[in-house]
């Protein structure tokens, strides 16, 4: 026989009383409109105080709006009589009185602002506006004695460099000097011989030619010594070597300057000068050299090289005066 009770299925039994669904697992349980039914009592249901219907029941019937709610004071909202436009109009003039007030003391305030704000933090036209009105009174003489103000600037300076254009006249004597010409003068011209011409350079040629041969063997030879003197009586008439003469002249000039002690500056000076065919500026420098270094004997001895065997034996004494166990 079995004991258990028949099992109703699922969903076709009443829960029972107080059930949640779901309380066990922690939800909470809520309560829908559906639930407690509906809001508005069925009609003909209401009743008056007396529990019968009369006019106060539907006075209050009427007097409810949407959703069955009641008007202000009881009265019926969709009701607008003159009563309420009068006051409507009066609460708006009220209203606009008290904006009114409110928007001129917002203004005062505001221009009271403006004005403690200009006097702490006063605009440039502000400032310069009595000295600007007296301007009409300054005289020509006053402006042009005025001074031109300068360059001050602390960032990127610009040079005040000018440019000149080269003139003519020098672009056309620097072009006249490299030029060569080929031409004959006009008052010689007709006079000259070509062929005696020929023949004065073919003598001058076969000189040349004599006195660098040998008589003996027939080879040509040159002299060493005899060659270099006669580069070094040479004048030098080229351009690059006046630009190297030019260059080291400066560069010695800064040796002499920046050690003035040393013998060796003094003597190339010379020397350079020397070279360059100024043979009195050689002189000069190496006077300077014995004045400044007077226990250096190299300095003696090319001063009185440099110098005639006059002038030269009177250095010579003075240097043995200078260096007497030299």
């Amino acid at each position: 026989h079995n004991l258990r009770a028949p099992v109703a299925p699922y969903g076709d039994s009443a829960p029972p009383p107080g059930y949640v669904p779901g309380l066990g697992r922690g939800a909470a349980g809520f309560t829908t409109r559906s639930d407690i039914g509906p809001g508005q009592a069925p009609v003909g249901s209401v009743q008056t105080v007396g529990g019968e219907d009369g006019e106060d029941g539907e006075e209050r019937e009427g007097a409810r709006g949407d959703g069955g709610e009641v008007g202000l004071f009881g009265r019926d909202a969709q009701t607008y009589d003159d009563d309420d436009a009068e006051a409507d109009e009066i609460w708006a003039s009220i209203d606009e009185r008290m904006d009114s007030r409110r928007k001129d003391a917002r203004e005062a305030k505001a221009k009271a602002e403006m004005e403690k704000f200009r006097e702490g933090n006063p605009n440039i036209a502000a400032t310069f506006r009595d000295l600007k009105r007296g301007l009409k009174d300054v005289s020509y003489a006053e402006w042009d004695a005025i001074p031109d103000i300068g360059d001050y600037t602390i960032k990127k300076k610009k040079l005040n460099v000018g440019f000149m254009p080269a003139p003519d006249t020098l672009l056309a004597k620097a072009l006249a000097e490299k030029e060569t010409t080929s031409a004959l003068l006009e008052e010689k011209g007709g006079e000259q011989d070509l062929t005696a011409v020929g023949e004065g350079r073919g003598t001058v040629l076969g000189l040349k030619l004599d006195r660098l041969s040998d008589s003996v063997t027939g080879q040509t030879t040159i002299d060493p010594k005899g060659y270099l003197t006669d580069l070094g009586a040479q004048k030098i008439t080229s351009a690059a070597e006046i630009s190297d003469i030019k260059k080291a002249r400066l560069l010695l000039k800064s040796v002499i300057n920046t050690n003035p002690k040393h013998a060796p500056g003094w003597i190339a000076a010379a020397r350079l000068e020397e070279l360059a065919g100024k043979l009195q500026q050689a002189r000069v420098f190496m006077q300077k050299g014995c004045d400044a270094c007077p226990k250096n004997e190299d300095v003696w001895i090319e001063a009185a090289r440099l110098n005639t065997p006059e002038n030269g034996k009177a250095i010579l004494a003075r240097g043995v005066q200078a260096l007497p166990n030299s």
